[in-house]
């Protein structure tokens, strides 16, 4: 689904709907014996499954190296952090092989946004292939630094 004066440009946009609600892996950190932090078992098995989810809906189609994302959260209550929703999704998109990373490089661009609905929560995620940047590396000798 195109969002109002989206130019595709001859990529294919494609839209994965997923009914299922995102965990929160911010609230769900605990500590480890030796230090340091880790999820609890049943959050990591939640993004594994939303993971698994998402690969089903995205094959047989190749792995992206640079996309925009839309994603568009459907919750029952507005108290959940969009940015904390999103970035588990990044999580899940990398597990489930839609996109090679999470970082800037792959994911140049990115919207979010959340609707309040009755019923069963799920999200609509747009991925939208951009092409690969084609940069050459220059040093800064190369430059007289």
């Amino acid at each position: 689904m195109a969002w109002p004066g989206d130019v595709l440009l001859g990529n294919q946009m494609v839209t994965l709907r997923v009914f299922a609600s995102v965990p929160s892996k911010k609230n769900s950190l605990r500590p480890r014996r030796g230090g340091g932090l880790m999820n609890d078992k049943t959050v990591a098995a939640q993004i594994d499954a939303l993971a698994w989810m998402l690969s089903k809906e995205w094959k047989p189609r190749p792995t992206l190296d640079r996309c925009e994302v839309r994603a568009r959260f459907f919750v029952n209550a507005l108290r959940a952090d969009d940015d904390n929703a999103y970035t588990v999704l990044q999580d899940c998109l990398v597990k489930a092989g839609v996109v090679r990373n999470d970082n800037r490089a792959c994911i140049p661009a990115h919207a979010v946004s959340s609707e309040e609905i009755r019923g069963i929560e799920y999200f609509e995620v747009d991925i939208i292939p951009l092409e690969k940047l084609k940069t050459k590396a220059i040093r800064l000798r190369d430059r007289g630094f």
